[in-house]
């Protein structure tokens, strides 16, 4: 009988595969490094954020692509932005023996269990206006690839009558997604249009809702060092505090009561849009 996750089992469960991730890395010479909030909880926490429930790292594109093609584990499972079932630009790692995920907006073809997220670094211009101004014609290509996964979505009595009303609209609108491959082709040909080793500055721009301060220093994959993280050690970039100071702010600072709470949990903005993770 399925039972539902609570935070701290999703934590663990992530950070098994993250703890496999980094062992194929070391042993493959693939540079990584903890990325956005798991990078603020190694920081800040030495280990996850208390609220946390996904983790993040990043690679360099060159080293994302060798991770792609040749990532196996006898645990866990990897559907990478080159496989014709994902409907993302980035790649995800995930547990498929005893964890179960249902998720609003789906993001392959098949159901998964717990995942972590792998994003892909690619250059950026020097000139950060000119950054800015694909940014935000990436964002537009985004924002409708979100729309048309929505469309992919499968009508079920395990929604709410508002879900449900919600697919509905989008298969209306965006013609049941048909259009999914096409624009995610073309977006991915945006975001590469730079290429990591060649230009001064790199990106993340598959998921664009980090904002257009997420602009940094290629030069800052020149050196990785070993943080405590919970009862394990991963890398981080050397020049972390920088990096996350031109994404967040001070980030040491804990944010409001109002603002701790779990963000694959209640994906999307509210219960509604609730992503379910499941014991099988």
């Amino acid at each position: 009988m399925k039972k539902e996750m609570n935070l701290k089992d999703i934590q663990q469960v992530s950070l098994d595969i993250l703890k496999d991730v980094h062992d194929f890395c070391i042993a493959n010479d693939i540079r990584y490094s903890l990325a956005y909030g798991t990078l603020i909880g190694a920081v800040r926490h030495k280990g996850f954020i208390p609220w946390d429930d996904d983790v993040d790292i990043f690679m360099p594109r060159s080293d994302y692509e060798k991770f792609c093609r040749t990532y196996s584990s006898d645990k866990y499972q990897i559907l990478s932005s080159y496989d014709n079932d994902s409907y993302l630009a980035f790649t995800r790692v995930f547990d498929m023996t005893k964890t179960l995920v249902k998720e609003y907006v789906p993001w392959c073809r098949y159901d998964t269990g717990v995942w972590i997220d792998i994003f892909p670094l690619d250059g950026a211009e020097d000139d950060k206006d000119m950054f800015k101004s694909r940014y935000k014609r990436a964002t537009k290509e985004w924002l409708l690839l979100y729309r048309e996964r929505g469309a992919r979505a499968s009508l079920s009595f395990e929604h709410t009558l508002v879900q449900n009303i919600k697919i509905l609209v989008k298969k209306i609108l965006y013609l049941n997604g048909i259009f999914l491959e096409k624009h995610l082709k073309q977006f991915n040909q945006l975001i590469q249009e730079y290429k990591f080793e060649d230009s001064n500055h790199w990106c993340q721009l598959t998921c664009c809702d980090n904002g257009e301060n997420e602009y940094n220093k290629t030069s800052d994959f020149d050196e990785l060092i070993e943080v405590d993280f919970d009862q394990y050690r991963f890398l981080i970039i050397s020049n972390y505090d920088e990096v996350l100071r031109s994404q967040y702010g001070d980030y040491m600072q804990l944010p409001p009561e109002d603002d701790r709470h779990p963000k694959q949990m209640l994906h999307g903005g509210g219960k509604n849009c609730k992503t379910v993770f499941l014991w099988k």
